[in-house]
């Protein structure tokens, strides 16, 4: 219903707009074609080895490295990591044996963090996106830590700071310097996800902004609060009859949801009478009512950015609720370290990302959207 209401307004308006075209197939710059998986977890499509070895992986930017799950993989309880019994999802597991372009660079790492780790040991092989291969190193993971059942995909492409990782220099980061971009731009990423929806999808745009899915006359460019990340200030937001000041923020494309400390969480259900729900972990409204929410907005760069409903509610197990996706910020209740909100997937489908790795520097558009 969420989606049918908005279709009908667009639809009704379309004539008046001019909008831009898409390009799917322009060979320059590089366009990385992602989806969603179940659970809404990002994930680009890549070949790795020779021969090719197809493997789907999360999208991260809250970090450089990238890992694979090595066909030697275990979980720390001794399990396969191949089967996740829980979700019902199969993973597909590297292969370095069966790869005539495989090399072990000699060293092992660990991936991660207290929560979340893997031990890898490092390997480079030729890793093929979109078409163009590239020559890269990676971890490739032989024991898991923690709970990695959330993460349906076949292992991680870190979208990061250089300075973040453990093998000296990130995919993306390398694919901007190796791809023949005849753009003046080639440092620049730039990520597009579309509007919610069965065929749901996004782009990585390799070598310059994305012209045709992105408004880029209201470019808005913000300065980074660390070297590492991809972090910077928010100087507050507002919600119906509540706000809240400002506070570092981290873009995390893991994330389905805007995450938020539990005070501030409390406050944006509050506004909206939505009620919490154990089985979600979250909180929800009755559907009918959510035609009625207010956009959600953040000032960034001294710039209002408002998500409107339809990107920030799902509905969920065909039932008449509609989820919330804000979040409980649970590492940062744990720790009190590090940003206190997480812009994840409803900020991004509202507003592209544009990743400078050169200065480095990040910046936002509205996004377009097609029906």
């Amino acid at each position: 219903m969420l989606r049918l209401f908005a279709l009908i307004l667009i639809l009704s308006i379309s004539g008046l707009l001019a909008v831009p075209k898409r390009r799917d197939d322009d060979p320059n710059p590089l366009h990385i074609r992602l989806t969603y998986s179940r659970n809404r977890i990002l994930v680009a499509p890549i070949t790795i080895g020779t021969p090719d070895q197809s493997l789907n992986l999360l999208v991260d930017s809250t970090g450089a490295d990238s890992i694979v799950f090595d066909q030697d993989c275990l979980r720390d309880d001794g399990t396969k990591c191949s089967n996740d019994q829980e979700q019902n999802y199969t993973r597909t597991l590297y292969s370095p044996s069966q790869s005539t372009t495989s090399k072990s660079l000699g060293f092992g790492w660990k991936y991660g963090d207290d929560w979340l780790s893997a031990n890898c040991d490092a390997f480079s092989d030729s890793i093929t996106f979109a078409d163009f291969p590239i020559g890269m190193a990676f971890g490739s993971a032989k024991k898991l830590t923690g709970d990695w059942t959330k993460v349906i995909a076949d292992g991680v492409l870190g979208l990061g700071l250089p300075g973040s990782n453990n093998l000296g220099a990130s995919i993306i980061k390398n694919l901007t310097s190796t791809y023949p971009s005849n753009t003046q731009n080639p440092n620049i990423v730039t990520l597009w996800l579309d509007d919610f929806g069965q065929l749901s999808k996004g782009y990585l745009t390799i070598g310059d902004y994305d012209s045709r899915n992105c408004f880029l006359d209201d470019l808005v460019n913000v300065s980074l609060t660390s070297g590492v990340a991809w972090e910077f200030q928010i100087q507050g937001w507002n919600y119906g009859n509540q706000s809240a000041k400002g506070s570092i923020t981290r873009l995390d494309t893991t994330s389905r949801s805007i995450l938020f400390p539990r005070a501030q969480l409390a406050v944006i259900a509050q506004a909206v009478g939505a009620i919490y729900d154990n089985e979600i972990q979250g909180y929800y409204i009755p559907c009918e009512n959510a035609v009625f929410l207010p956009d959600f907005f953040l000032t960034i760069g001294n710039k209002q950015f408002n998500i409107p409903y339809v990107e920030y509610v799902e509905s969920f197990k065909s039932s008449d609720r509609c989820e919330l996706l804000f979040n409980e910020n649970t590492i940062w209740e744990q720790t009190r370290f590090g940003p206190q909100v997480r812009l994840g997937h409803p900020f991004m489908r509202a507003y592209c990302t544009i990743f400078d790795y050169a200065t480095p520097a990040i910046s936002f558009s509205k996004a377009h959207h097609f029906q």
